[in-house]
């Protein structure tokens, strides 16, 4: 028996995935569990495993082609004699396709007398007390448009009603009308003084080229817009003084065997620490507050094309050596593609460091469902007074981007202080 395999969903924000390799050609054996194809999601690139074993007859979503999660991608069969039949079969499938050309080469028996308005088209059949078949966006788009599954064809493998099939039937009824349950019209809402689309002689002036964006920057994008309309954010902005916590980290890198550790990975630790002893900051906004028992602290990472975010889980618990060598890992995966489900989700706590690029001081767009964000300047010499003299020390911006529906000035103020404590007495953090 042939079975069908559909786009899964790799990610808690994916509702689409592409289709970025296929690891095996139509005609190759597939065993269950291996992997045959490499998917696109909004994070990253990551792995498909067949849940079925025998041969892949059929791809239905080529390289570069996306759909959504739960719809059809190719079909494994489970011998020859099936791949013939899925290769050659007639859609809508090979039975039903026969049936359907009989009785359409068959003239109409109806009397002239007795014409009337034109019946809805019966484009399939199904037994009353059969299951139908349907991939989960063809019944809701029949649900939005009122339409009974019974009265459409599935050209998927064994009759599957597909999206395409739904909106083929939408076709062909729009014509003729339905009386019964007419389809809802969509329209685009736009909102007050929303600027219009640009004129292809406008983008021609400037010399404009739309440039198609992959998964990972469509969620982005969404997310983004997403959090700066919903969450009503205050910001936070302090000064630190690492110059004990740079020379940690330079009497560290000097010990033969001691882990390489780097001002990234002392944050994650000492804000690990803080959030430990403030858990009204390890919260989040999940229709309504929610406070997280984990600490779980995810860091930025630029990759190509975009922006993803690793979590190091249970970071309070990990020593300073460990969580280095986690970040390492975790960075290294990201950079070639390599993440995981569980690398990237679960985060409670965001840390953003612009520091290597020489960025002073940046506000972060909080990453939702979670309350805060901690934005990381550079590290670098500043005159500042200490006991009533100018001297020289390493200075170190952040600003803490905080949720108001779930954090309020105090509680940010007293978790940065907290924070402050560790980094600048970094043997605090570690013990």
């Amino acid at each position: 028996m042939a079975t069908e395999l559909v786009m899964p969903r790799l990610s808690d924000t994916m509702d689409s995935g592409t289709i970025a390799k296929w690891l095996k050609k139509v005609g190759d054996r597939v065993e269950k569990g291996e992997i045959v194809a490499e998917i696109e999601t909004d994070k990253a690139n990551m792995e498909m495993e067949s849940y079925a074993a025998g041969i892949l007859a059929k791809v239905i979503v080529g390289e570069g082609q996306s759909t959504g999660v739960g719809e059809p991608i190719g079909v494994v069969a489970a011998s020859e004699d099936e791949v013939k039949e899925i290769q050659g079969q007639t859609p809508p499938t090979l039975a039903e396709g026969k049936q359907a050309a009989q009785q359409a080469a068959e003239p109409a028996q109806v009397p002239p007398e007795q014409a009337g308005p034109p019946a809805k088209p019966q484009i399939g059949q199904t037994e009353p007390n059969e299951r139908i078949k349907a991939s989960p966006l063809a019944r809701r788009l029949a649900q939005e448009h009122g339409i009974d599954l019974e009265d459409v064809a599935g050209t998927g493998p064994a009759g599957r009603i597909t999206k395409e099939d739904v909106q083929s039937f939408l076709q062909q009824v729009a014509p003729i009308g339905r009386t019964e349950q007419p389809a809802t019209v969509v329209t685009e809402r736009r909102p007050a003084h929303a600027p219009e689309k640009p004129s292809e002689a406008a983008e021609g002036l400037r010399g404009a080229e739309r440039t198609e964006m992959t998964r990972m920057q469509q969620t982005i994008a969404r997310r983004m817009a997403e959090a700066k309309a919903t969450a009503p954010e205050f910001v936070l902005t302090a000064e630190f003084d690492m110059t004990e916590a740079r020379d940690l980290l330079s009497s560290l890198s000097g010990v033969e065997g001691a882990p390489k550790v780097g001002p990234n990975d002392l944050l994650i630790k000492a804000c690990a620490g803080a959030l430990a002893r403030h858990r009204d900051v390890n919260a989040g906004w999940e229709d309504g507050i929610v406070r997280y028992h984990r600490i779980n602290i995810g860091f930025a990472v630029a990759v190509e094309g975009g922006l993803v975010v690793p979590v190091i889980k249970d970071a309070d618990k990990k020593t300073l050596g460990e969580i280095a060598q986690e970040t390492k890992d975790l960075i290294d995966k990201a950079r070639h593609n390599k993440l995981a489900l569980g690398d990237y989700e679960g985060g409670t706590f965001t840390i953003s460091n612009l520091g290597m690029f020489g960025i002073d001081q940046f506000t972060p767009i909080i990453n939702i469902p979670e309350a805060c964000i901690m934005g990381v300047g550079t590290i670098g010499p500043k005159p500042v007074v200490v006991d009533g003299e100018v001297v020289v020390r390493q200075r170190m911006r952040v600003t803490l981007s905080c949720d108001h529906r779930v954090i309020y000035g105090a509680e940010g103020a007293a978790f940065l202080q907290t924070v402050r404590r560790f980094l600048e007495h970094p043997l605090l953090a570690v013990l």
